[in-house]
């Protein structure tokens, strides 16, 4: 007796990103030479690592799913919070590359990456970045940059409206704690997370000092959504200070490895850091310590 199946699958334009994001973490990126936003977040020791081209912990097939399911939900909440933005008059701008340096003894600088962003275009030397900076004027100027010489990143979601009002937008995506009352109700998050809040500032940073950012987290387990905004001076000095740990370890590398010093805001009550759990660098490299506060679930099924 013939049966009605249930209609095929479809395959929509996020299903593809995020197909093409599990296949970009089984191989290198190509800029593993140069300091990115997301090392603001990390121990120098393991950003020093990539640098030199050590081994990193290479993710599992479990790891990668769970990155491309992230993504695609981070994908849905830009999407959704782009269309409620526009909504109310702001533009979007997608696709902004931006990059942070220091002039000297001054504070931490930004600026857009030419071609992106809207920004006018024009050919690079190889191995520097053009980045469009705006001056005490309000006027913009182009900087060339070694990219060797500032942390590199790509922003989520840039907002402008014609009024000059600015919006910087990151999406994250977790599983919420559950509730105390309920094994089944999820809590949302009362705050969000210091490593996030200072990625997303740097960008604000990055595109002209936009004055205000938010932070999009959706929870993969439950479909809940929560939303954080703040105020990117508040940020400033610790965007800046950890800046400043990255260029001085990068200054330095010539010497070795530094020792482990994780970002005082990933600490524990018990001395350790929850992000010995995410830690690419090996415990050990070539017969010499790599780190040996690795805890990375994925290191423990590697024969490294």
């Amino acid at each position: 007796m013939p049966t009605e199946l249930a209609p095929p699958y479809e395959i929509t334009a996020l299903d593809v990103c995020a197909h093409r994001y599990y296949e970009a973490q089984s191989a290198d990126r190509g800029d593993e030479k140069l300091l990115h936003v997301s090392d603001l977040t990390k121990c120098p020791r393991e950003v020093a690592g990539r640098l030199l081209g050590k081994p990193r912990i290479p993710f599992t097939d479990q790891t990668r799913r769970k990155f491309a399911q992230g993504f695609k939900m981070e994908q849905e909440l830009l999407e959704s919070a782009g269309w409620e933005l526009q909504r109310q008059g702001f533009v979007l701008h997608s696709g902004v590359e931006i990059g942070l340096w220091f002039a000297g003894t001054g504070p931490l600088l930004g600026g857009i990456r030419q071609g992106t962003g809207g920004m006018p275009s024009e050919r690079e030397e190889e191995g520097y970045g053009h980045f469009w900076v705006r001056d005490a004027h309000g006027d913009r100027y182009v900087q060339p940059l070694p990219l060797t010489q500032v942390i590199y990143g790509h922003v989520d979601r840039w907002f402008t409206h014609p009024d000059g009002r600015q919006l910087v937008v990151e999406t994250k995506s977790e599983t919420f704690r559950l509730t105390n009352f309920s094994p089944r109700k999820y809590e949302l998050p009362a705050a969000a997370r210091p490593g996030h809040m200072l990625q997303v500032a740097a960008y604000a940073i990055g595109v002209g000092n936009a004055p205000l950012v938010a932070v999009y987290y959706g929870c993969r387990a439950s479909g809940l959504t929560a939303e954080f905004r703040f105020l990117t001076e508040t940020l400033r000095a610790a965007v800046q200070a950890r800046a400043e740990v990255l260029f001085e370890m990068r200054r330095f590398l010539h010497l070795g490895m530094p020792v482990c010093t994780p970002p005082q805001f990933t600490r524990q009550p018990d001395g350790g850091s929850w992000m010995y759990k995410f830690c690419r660098l090996p415990r050990r490299l070539n017969g010499q310590p790599g780190c040996p506060h690795n805890e990375n679930e994925d290191a423990l099924v590697l024969p490294i």
